[in-house]
């Protein structure tokens, strides 16, 4: 009877995920090329929705306290900085180790990041210089998630990144254009994640935001 339970939410949880990739398959975007930058997971979920390339190493990790505006605003130059293996880790969703990391340059801030959705300092090291050498930047969207007390502090430094942006965040009122409150937070209570699905339809928490057109749609200067 375990198995069978265990079978029957497997088959559930597969649900949302075929019927969002139905739906999405039959998007057409303009901007295959574009490199999503982001603070957290949603950029490689935005991919996967799209059955998009990774075009940027920001997936399946997210940054400590400022650290993404850091990378953000020197990314080519930490290329080719050092990363730091701290031996610091999380357990992620699979019961790996989630590795937390150190991007090193000299003349430049160290940069914490938590590679929360892989399962050794190895794999997530391979994965991060791999992904960084296909970042186009001619393309480049910066998505972010500011919902902690931390974040908030921090969104008008998000708002100036020279970038297009969507910022997304709890707060209930907001006056930069590309901060975007999210209703999907007010119904949830912050207790379920915006990339996750919040229906058996597949839909996800960020659809309110139409980012198929607003990211891959969107004019892009050469």
């Amino acid at each position: 009877m375990k198995w069978l339970k265990s079978r029957i939410r497997g088959l559930i949880k597969r649900i949302p995920r075929k019927l969002r990739h139905n739906r999405f398959k039959k998007v057409v975007v303009k901007n295959s090329d574009v490199s999503i930058l982001c603070n957290c997971c949603i950029g490689g979920t935005m991919y996967n929705d799209l059955g998009m390339r990774f075009l940027s190493p920001t997936i399946n990790l997210y940054f400590g306290h400022h650290g993404f505006i850091d990378w953000v605003n020197h990314f080519d130059e930490y290329r080719d900085a050092e990363l730091v293996d701290t031996g610091a880790f999380e357990i992620n969703e699979n019961g790996g180790h989630g590795p937390i990391c150190i991007l090193q340059k000299d003349g430049l801030p160290a940069v914490e990041i938590h590679f929360l959705h892989y399962n050794s300092y190895e794999e997530a090291k391979q994965k991060w210089f791999e992904r960084y050498e296909r970042i186009n930047p001619n393309k480049i969207f910066c998505v972010i998630e500011a919902m902690a007390e931390h974040e908030h502090g921090l969104i008008d430094e998000y708002a100036e990144l020279p970038y297009n942006k969507i910022i997304f965040t709890d707060l209930p009122t907001v006056s930069e254009k590309s901060v975007l409150h999210m209703h999907f937070y007010d119904k949830y209570k912050k207790r379920k994640s915006v990339t996750g699905f919040i229906n058996l339809f597949g839909k996800r928490g960020y659809d309110e935001y139409d980012f198929a057109n607003e990211i891959f749609n969107r004019s892009y200067r050469d």
